[in-house]
């Protein structure tokens, strides 16, 4: 809902930016009458992007990377609790369920 300013109302503007995150086209791919506030939010992908692969070339030139690779473990095995499944617990008896029928019936 735009008024006589141009203004955005909050919500059409975070849609909007919502847009154009999803639809990101580098700047030559981009119309110019496209909507200033899908231009802005793809500008600031833009010096996003810019920011990370700076980071990146950094990292390459450093040989410092922001993660930690974990060392290979070549001993390989199944923990045992998952090596199978235990036998369900089932009340296997059938004293046992008449006496606690008749419990139950005497219960009410």
């Amino acid at each position: 809902m735009a008024d006589t300013n141009g203004a955005v109302d909050v919500i059409k503007e975070l849609r909007l930016r919502r847009w154009a995150r999803g639809h990101y086209l580098p700047a030559e791919q981009r119309g110019n009458t496209w909507h200033l506030i899908v231009l802005d939010e793809m500008r600031r992908r833009d010096a996003e992007l810019q920011a990370e692969q700076a980071e990146v070339r950094a990292a390459q030139q450093t040989g410092i990377f922001a993660y930690v690779p974990l060392m290979p473990d070549s001993i390989r095995r199944l923990h045992p609790s998952h090596a199978g499944f235990a036998d369900p617990q089932i009340l296997h008896c059938a004293v046992e369920v008449e006496q606690s029928i008749e419990v139950f019936i005497d219960l009410r």
